[in-house]
């Protein structure tokens, strides 16, 4: 997944941002300093404890998937994430007056972390093999333009525990809504071509508590593989798991791991 497909499906971002995006991430990929990262964790710590949810209390949010004509859509009405005050300004300070994201990149899930004052909600043995692209979306150009949407994507892999045994390869999308309008009418729409179909597997609970849904997308024109993507979310923020997989005992491994990886979701430790 590249930086287009990781913005192409956002609803109201027409075309030619999506171009922007990609064209900007290609050259203007701003690396969070090291040095910052001693700053930010006091921030981080702080904001930890204020996240803001539209409903009190709720740690585990429900996921919203949405079959439509075409479509696989994604709700992203947990609430809306505030991000640390030094953060904010750094944002500000990468954007221009004539582009409606703020790109950065990470070398590890620590430094994002700290970066967003979020915890990483995932499951053991799940290793990220490329840096993280993230994109904060503004509801208009300008430096001080109010921040709608964090998206942040990275390439996954994850192995049998215990073992150097890799099981497979995916890759993970995280969204977070940045205000209160845009907890509410936030999306992440997913198209679905004539030659695709989406239908959703289970939507569940764990033993947990946890709620959690699983979709499948096959590719009507290759009867041999398909996409299984796993949904959860941590109070406001949302991950999206895609694993590509064979149709048969393959597709069967793979789901059965993503609902093992679901039962076993936790806030991973931040080293």
């Amino acid at each position: 997944m590249n930086a287009k497909h990781l913005l192409d499906a956002m609803n109201d971002i027409d075309y030619s941002m999506v171009e922007e995006a990609e064209n900007m991430m290609n050259r203007q990929k701003s690396r969070i300093p090291r040095r910052k990262k001693t700053v930010l964790i006091a921030a981080a710590v702080a904001v930890l404890l204020c996240i803001t949810v539209a409903a009190a209390g709720i740690l585990w949010g429900t996921p919203e998937v949405l079959i439509g004509e075409g479509t696989q859509t994604l709700l992203l009405n947990h609430g809306y994430l505030t991000l640390p005050e030094e953060t904010v300004q750094t944002i500000y300070a990468s954007r221009t007056s004539d582009h409606h994201g703020s790109f950065h990149m990470f070398d590890t899930i620590a430094e994002w972390t700290v970066f967003y004052g979020i915890p990483f909600v995932s499951s053991t043995n799940l290793v990220p093999y490329s840096d993280i692209q993230t994109v904060v979306w503004a509801n208009e150009p300008g430096s001080q333009a109010q921040l709608s949407i964090m998206e942040s994507h990275m390439n996954v892999e994850r192995y049998r525990e215990g073992t150097e045994e890799r099981l497979w390869r995916g890759s993970m999308t995280v969204f977070a809504p940045l205000n209160e309008e845009a907890a509410k009418e936030g999306s992440w729409t997913r198209k679905i071509s004539e030659e695709m179909s989406a239908e959703i597997l289970v939507e569940d609970t764990t033993a947990a508590g946890v709620p959690y849904v699983i979709s499948k997308i096959t590719h009507d024109s290759d009867a041999e593989s398909c996409n299984l993507l796993l949904y959860y979310g941590h109070e406001a923020v949302l991950y999206e798991l895609e694993v590509s997989a064979c149709i048969g005992q393959d597709e069967a491994m793979i789901f059965d791991d993503l609902v093992n990886f679901a039962e076993t979701l936790q806030i991973m430790p931040n080293n």
